[in-house]
């Protein structure tokens, strides 16, 4: 591919970006193993990607390239106008880092059963956004990863302690109502009660006996 690399819509901002290589590299470690759910056409990946490449690291991007559940807005059409898998492909290959991942073309949540407990060093987790699926793959990928590792994902733009407690029950299936993604919210805050939030990233350090 000639050129830069090409997004098609801008799900993760240049500010998402700025923030995801930022907390990455605060959490570098030598050989690093790091996977992504949820990648569209990879600009998380590849904010993540020179440091995972200067530590000898590996990425692993788990997407099943056909959009998140009920979704229309932008990026429900760009799956039906273009091959999102290849652009991705492409967008990697064009950055100099393709040997540094591996892309997984499947659900988020049982393809964590490829991976041992206790092996992973950062996930970010960027999916189906319902409360019940961020739920599982909290519930899956948890177990994977090694002590005082970056948990750490996208759409997060207030606490749950902040929001309407009625408002979260009623639409925490649903993607995305009145500006907030409520299933990521609920799940996250229910996991991690004293999750940090940067922009829109909500990120935190697993525990020494998670």
């Amino acid at each position: 591919m000639m050129g830069g690399p090409t997004f098609v819509t801008e799900q993760i901002s240049e500010a998402d970006a700025t923030v995801i290589a930022q907390l990455i590299e605060a959490h570098a470690r030598p050989g690093m193993l790091a996977v992504e759910l949820g990648t569209y056409t990879g600009r998380s990946a590849l904010a993540m990607l020179h440091t995972i490449a200067r530590e000898g690291g590996h990425l692993t991007c788990v997407d099943w390239f056909c959009g998140n559940v009920g979704v229309e807005a932008e990026i429900g059409p760009s799956y039906r106008q273009h091959d999102i898998h290849q652009i991705l492909r492409e967008n990697l290959a064009s950055a100099g880092h393709a040997e540094r991942v591996t892309v997984m073309a499947c659900d988020s949540t049982p393809a964590a059963q490829a991976f041992a407990d206790r092996s992973i060093d950062v996930i970010f987790i960027d999916a189906d956004h319902r409360y019940s699926a961020v739920k599982a793959d909290l519930d899956a990928w948890l177990p994977k990863m090694k002590p005082r590792s970056l948990v750490f994902g996208h759409d997060f733009e207030a606490h749950l302690r902040d929001l309407d407690p009625e408002l979260v029950r009623a639409h925490c299936e649903s993607d995305f109502v009145g500006g907030f993604h409520l299933g990521v919210i609920r799940a996250v805050c229910e996991a991690f009660p004293d999750v940090q939030r940067t922009g829109r990233m909500w990120w935190t350090l697993t525990g020494e006996n998670h």
